[in-house]
């Protein structure tokens, strides 16, 4: 078939249908997570004051301040909705308030996520304190507990 006798439909490109491997590492770095992060309705279990999102302010050389939302964390990381287009390996400030403690770590963005104006973004802490590490892990562990050893650990942490 010439050029000429193609339609338009006969120009468009094939598509492979295996999986990248993008894809593959993508979701193989999604279960094969140090620590399992907890989203925002596992912390409301815990955290006295119940939450609908968890403000964070966000600092980077490339995309100055901005404030974004934290949508799941862990004691390693977490996921964040900013409206800043950040690089994937940018070095960022992240800061939040949990559980009556101010929380500031150095980050790296690991993955970015396009999605209207807003981009989601994977971030790993660097440089946290062990006290504030170790804070994050307990929270995020007793998140995913069931209710009634929620209440127990919470009659502890008073």
């Amino acid at each position: 078939m010439t050029d000429n006798e193609k339609t338009p439909w006969d120009r468009i490109p094939s598509i492979d249908m295996e999986k990248e491997d993008t894809q593959t590492g993508f979701i193989k770095r999604k279960i094969d997570r140090k620590y399992r992060r907890a989203d925002l309705e596992s912390l409301n279990k815990v955290l006295d004051e119940k939450v609908s999102f968890l403000p964070a302010k966000l600092a980077s050389n490339t995309s100055g301040k901005c404030k974004g939302m934290i949508l799941d964390i862990s004691a390693c990381g977490c996921r964040i909705a900013v409206p800043a287009q950040l690089e994937e390996g940018e070095s960022v400030m992240v800061s939040f308030a949990m559980h009556k403690r101010s929380i500031m770590s150095r980050a790296i963005v690991r993955w970015v996520v396009a999605h209207s104006h807003v981009y989601f973004v994977g971030l790993e802490f660097q440089g946290m304190s062990e006290n504030t590490k170790e804070f994050l892990w307990a929270i995020s562990a007793v998140a995913m507990m069931d209710s009634v050893e929620i209440d127990k650990m919470k009659e502890a942490l008073r």
